[in-house]
């Protein structure tokens, strides 16, 4: 599952347009480093 989507479905954010932004952005992190929208979560 994208990593875009994951912040969508769990409602950590309201929209999957806001989740791309923010990881464009910088703001989403993933073990520390700072990840695409596209990153597979398992």
């Amino acid at each position: 599952m994208r990593l875009d989507k994951y912040l969508k479905v769990t409602r950590l954010i309201k929209r999957r347009t806001i989740a791309n932004e923010a990881c464009d952005a910088g703001r989403i992190s993933v073990n520390g480093k700072v990840a695409r929208a596209s990153y597979e979560i398992k």
